[in-house]
């Protein structure tokens, strides 16, 4: 059986809800490898690894992984975008969002929580409330460390 995944650059990207073509995409092909190596970066600075450690958390090559982040490649396949998210435990859509391969408008099919909720874990409705106050305490609690992690995130992106 043929492996599409596999053989398939990021040019194409396949999602369980739709195909987003090229012209979805805010960049061209070549720097997709490069934004997604800066983030891969970012990521491993924030969370102070080493690049050996890092490669081990994505199962990756840390050699395979110093060049992407390097910006060596122009290029890489699905199968391998969807290690690295999946490895940084994001789906694919918001991995290439946070690379800033997606823009917000591409994100639109992200379903709203309750509906998540319901539908991934059959969760009740009092359930769903109680998940929701959770999100809320932890916003409040948290509101400033989240704020000055979102600024030093932009920080990061805006000086590429």
């Amino acid at each position: 059986m043929y492996d599409f995944a596999k053989h398939c650059s990021i040019g194409l990207l396949i999602e369980p809800y739709k195909i987003m073509r090229k012209t979805q995409i805010q960049s061209s092909e070549d720097f997709m490898a490069q934004k997604i190596g800066k983030y891969i970066k970012y990521q491993r600075s924030k969370r102070k690894l080493s690049l050996n450690a890092f490669a081990d958390t994505l199962e990756l090559d840390p050699s395979f992984l110093m060049h992407l982040e390097n910006g060596d490649y122009n290029t890489l396949k699905l199968d391998m975008v969807e290690k690295i998210a999946s490895g940084l435990h994001m789906t694919m859509g918001d991995f290439l969002w946070k690379c800033q391969i997606l823009n917000d408008r591409d994100r639109t099919y992200i379903p709203e929580l309750d509906f998540y909720l319901r539908e991934k874990f059959q969760f009740p409705d009092d359930a769903i409330e109680d998940v929701k106050l959770y999100l809320k305490l932890i916003k409040e609690k948290y509101g400033s460390k989240i704020k000055e992690m979102k600024q030093a995130h932009d920080a990061y992106w805006n000086n590429l």
